[in-house]
């Protein structure tokens, strides 16, 4: 899958590994570094569904996002690019192919 990131600071982080452990410890920056690797190796995110991660859709605030577990409480929040649909309206995760990690938050 092709991977993007919203902003310079966040595409710094994810492709340093010096850059992830100084900010985020060795345990979240072992498990980042995982997360992104199932990312560029899967074809489309149906096949995360089934991966270590826990790839899941957000609702609410942080609707049109998904996120991948990363050490408790932090995710991965990661946005289709573009947003496939299904004609019910719900995300087509066989299809989507591209996306852009939005940020790395504890979101609740």
């Amino acid at each position: 899958m092709d991977v993007s990131y919203a902003n310079t600071k966040l595409a710094k982080l994810c492709t340093s590994v010096r850059e992830m452990q100084r900010q985020l410890g060795a345990e979240r920056a072992r498990r980042l570094q995982a997360r992104l690797q199932q990312l560029k190796i899967a074809d489309n995110l149906h096949e995360l569904r089934t991966q270590a991660g826990r790839c899941h859709e957000l609702t609410g605030d942080l609707d049109g996002l998904l996120a991948l577990d990363l050490d408790h409480p932090y995710r991965l929040l990661i946005a289709p690019d573009p947003w496939q649909e299904r004609p019910d309206g719900s995300l087509a995760w066989e299809q989507v192919t591209a996306v852009v990690v939005d940020s790395i938050d504890d979101y609740h």
